[in-house]
């Protein structure tokens, strides 16, 4: 038998592993189980990344598992009920567990 969509189940957990490693070096930096999306674009922009390299990440840790994405509403202070917009946010989906 063939291997299934050309990859095996060695690389598919080395990928994981390897994405996984990088998403958490950002958690940990900041010590926290979410981030808004601007500081963990900035972690990994400082390392070096392209914008389109960290949605590259963000995107493939997600299908994995690694982190969910969330909406927090920005609303008008001491109006609650006037949204004024939404900031993404990455939570860890170990942080959860924990």
């Amino acid at each position: 038998m063939g291997r299934k969509r050309g990859r095996d189940k060695k690389e598919v957990k080395e990928e994981r592993r390897r994405i996984e490693a990088l998403v958490m070096e950002a958690f940990q930096h900041f010590n926290a189980n979410e981030l808004y999306e601007e500081k963990f674009v900035k972690c990994f922009q400082k390392r070096g990344m392209s914008r389109d390299e960290i949605d590259r990440l963000w995107v493939r840790a997600m299908n994995l598992d690694i982190i969910r994405i969330e909406a927090e509403p920005i609303w008008e202070p001491g109006k609650p009920w006037n949204i004024l917009g939404q900031k993404t946010v990455f939570v860890l989906v170990k942080g959860e567990e924990e």
